[in-house]
């Protein structure tokens, strides 16, 4: 509660309020209309070699939604984020400013049906009729 608290105190400081709305924390069929309507999504981990062998699930939640993914460069977000379906960048405020700029030169080149494409191996069903059945079949 306490960082919501000073979340909601920056908005108000920033005088954000008409620009951003924080709606707290979300079930993931609350999140639905979010990805229905959104199409940019932040797959943020900070570049430490704790977090670099660990692929962040949000990084597939959005590219499998359609919107283009915006990842921090791991190593395991390199295996995932391409030129189709996103763009890497470093954990700092500047490249990520960058990162947004450059969609919006491009938002005309990415389709949502060629970013599901990418990742297209990696929905559960796939994963469970290629991994898991032959296992237990």
């Amino acid at each position: 509660n306490d960082d919501i608290d000073k979340l909601k105190n920056l908005i108000k400081k920033y005088k954000l309020e008409s620009v951003v709305n924080l709606h707290g924390r979300k079930t993931k069929d609350e999140l639905i209309p979010f990805f229905e309507k959104c199409n940019v999504g932040i797959s943020y981990v900070p570049i430490t070699p704790w977090f670099d062998y660990q692929p962040p699930t949000k990084t597939f939640e959005y590219v499998l939604s359609g919107m283009i993914c915006i990842g921090t460069a791991i190593f395991e977000n390199k295996n995932y984020i391409n030129e189709t379906n996103g763009i890497l960048i470093e954990d700092n405020p500047k490249a990520f400013a960058e990162a947004l700029e450059t969609i919006w030169g491009m938002k005309n080149y990415y389709n949502s049906e060629q970013i599901r494409a990418t990742l297209s191996g990696y929905t559960w069903k796939e994963i469970v009729n290629a991994k898991l059945l032959p296992i237990l079949l």
